[in-house]
């Protein structure tokens, strides 16, 4: 049985993750710096900051992992522009520090390094762009995540670690912040239904198009990445057909059971928003196999089921 560590294991796709991997018989030992919410009684947790140089070298000892799957960031674009030093610290020091602590302690395991697709930035044509496109990011949070990648370039090149590092698109599922708007859409339909909640949805830039994975194919790709990925390789995890999403939103309100109506507000539009962001999957998928199973539109549906059940 192999063991798996992760970091930032109390987020959203950590915890999908770790159901992932114990459906597949890994054993699976957690970082964390939040409480936990709902604890698997098979998995070993850990309070660690990943900013305490300190404490990694003997918890890594102690844990000895054949593979970890580093998630541990700040992870909200408009949460970095208001936060930069923070998102810069926890981001790029914080893979710093655990890339070090794991030469300190003399493991090898594989590590899955996860970047963003924000480290692309602003991309002239409307098409999906391959890894190989220039990088531009345009946020603390693209900018930390850029520099998390070098360092862990420069620790598979010079130091000799078995890292491959990912590039996820946008993803959401159960569970995720309501920050995000999908999740914030489907909760406040489901308060308007019952009467919770007044109309209308008030929202920022939705013209804008994204690449959107269920956060079930984002775990899958990421064990994918584990057994079959490159040491030193980068992949786009995304399916190239991005989505509008005032689509996304105008699907979720023709499933409410009360009509819903939309307010754009200044507010809630960010300056330096990207237009158009999409992957190219096609070398992942080559060299892993993986393939996207779920469709948008069920994910949508799903989330917004959860929300009645919870409301």
């Amino acid at each position: 049985m192999e063991k798996i560590l992760i970091t930032g294991i109390e987020g959203f796709v950590g915890h999908h993750l770790t159901f992932h991997l114990l459906k597949r018989g890994y054993e699976v030992f957690g970082f964390h710096l939040l409480p936990v919410r709902e604890p698997f009684p098979e998995v070993r947790y850990f309070q660690c900051d990943i900013l305490d140089f300190e404490k990694l070298p003997s918890l890594l000892k102690e844990i000895k992992p054949d593979g970890i799957f580093h998630l541990a960031a700040v992870s909200s674009v408009g949460y970095s522009f208001t936060h930069p030093e923070e998102t810069l610290r926890v981001n790029f020091i914080g893979t710093y520090h655990l890339l070090r602590a794991l030469l300190l302690s003399s493991l090898s395991p594989r590590i899955i390094l996860i970047s963003s697709a924000d480290v692309y930035g602003r991309v002239r044509d409307k098409k999906p762009i391959k890894e190989s496109y220039p990088l531009n990011p345009i946020s603390p949070y693209g900018i930390s995540k850029l520099l998390a990648e070098e360092c862990g370039k420069i620790f598979q090149k010079a130091k000799g670690l078995d890292i491959v590092i990912l590039r996820p698109f946008n993803h959401i599922g159960i569970g995720q912040r309501e920050d995000f708007v999908f999740p914030y859409c489907a909760r406040r339909i489901a308060e308007i239904e019952k009467g919770i909640s007044r109309n209308p949805l008030f929202l920022g830039n939705i013209d804008v198009q994204r690449d959107y994975l269920d956060v079930w194919d984002v775990v899958d790709a990421y064990e994918k990445a584990l057994r079959f990925g490159k040491g030193g390789e980068i992949y786009n995890i995304a399916t190239g057909k991005p989505i509008r999403i005032r689509d996304g939103v105008n699907f979720l309100i023709s499933l409410a059971k009360k009509p819903i109506k939309i307010s754009i507000r200044k507010e809630r539009k960010r300056k330096y928003d990207i237009p158009y962001l999409s992957g190219d999957p096609k070398k992942f998928q080559k060299e892993t196999g993986w393939q996207p199973k779920r469709d948008i539109k069920e994910t949508l549906r799903d989330l917004l089921n959860y929300y009645r059940h919870q409301i």
